[in-house]
């Protein structure tokens, strides 16, 4: 179908001197009514014209859209699998990122690499529209610094994520100043609840048996016994009778 169209229109644009030879022939065509009233229409074609070069404009606009789009997309999925190499064999790819660092851990230098990249994943959800402020406040931050993992690693990077320069969007600005004002609020309502790693200690302590179900199940347990006593003598009586 489009290539039928587009032959017609090619017919058309080289047949027209012909047509117009015709027409100049034909007795009663007044050239110069025509002339006019096709110049009527040079305002319009010109608004139409303006018009399809803003479509135009917009449609390769959101063509560099999506394509940074993708590019961002396929960083991050690469900056995964990185990461997931890191810690699936700490050993041999930490000291790469300059992990662990004095003091640390090889555990502690994987949370630390969970952390950063759970921060750019609810980064793009804020970006994209996600996650408002209000869930990036009450749902993720008031969570995440109520840990001393998440304390640390914004200790250290907030200094990255604050910094203004031209490859900063307003929304990563704007993430990074609500980042840091939950950041504050958690240093100033006291320390961490939850610890770097927890040990066995922190776990609570099965409860002990209630007084109700003892008391249920002590006559059980005895009536029990006694079909078992009652049966082992039966079996004796007639071993014996035999």
């Amino acid at each position: 179908m489009a290539v039928a169209v587009t032959t017609a229109g090619l017919a058309v644009v080289l047949l027209s001197p012909l047509v117009l030879w015709v027409l100049a022939k034909a007795p009663g065509v007044n050239w110069s009514q025509l002339q006019q009233v096709s110049q009527t229409y040079g305002a319009t074609s010109t608004i139409l014209s303006a018009l399809a070069l803003v479509g135009v404009a917009v449609s390769v606009f959101l063509q560099v859209r999506q394509s940074r789009a993708g590019a961002t997309e396929a960083t991050n999925r690469f900056r995964l699998e990185l990461v997931k190499l890191a810690a699936d064999e700490p050993t041999t790819y930490l000291p790469c990122l300059g992990m662990p660092k004095d003091g640390q851990t090889t555990d502690a230098a994987r949370q630390q690499l969970f952390t950063l990249l759970w921060m750019q994943h609810q980064f793009l959800g804020f970006q994209a529209g996600a996650v408002d402020e209000f869930a990036l406040r009450s749902d993720v931050l008031a969570w995440l610094f109520r840990g001393e993992v998440g304390r640390e690693y914004w200790a250290e990077a907030r200094h990255h994520w604050l910094q203004e320069g031209p490859g900063r969007t307003r929304t990563h600005v704007r993430f990074a100043r609500i980042t840091d004002e939950e950041y504050e609020l958690a240093i100033a309502s006291g320390p961490a609840t939850v610890p770097r790693i927890p040990t066995q200690e922190g776990f609570p302590a099965p409860a002990p048996p209630s007084a109700n179900s003892i008391k249920y199940w002590r006559p059980a347990a005895t009536a029990v016994l006694g079909l078992v006593t009652g049966a082992g003598f039966t079996l004796t009586y007639c071993r014996k009778a035999k």
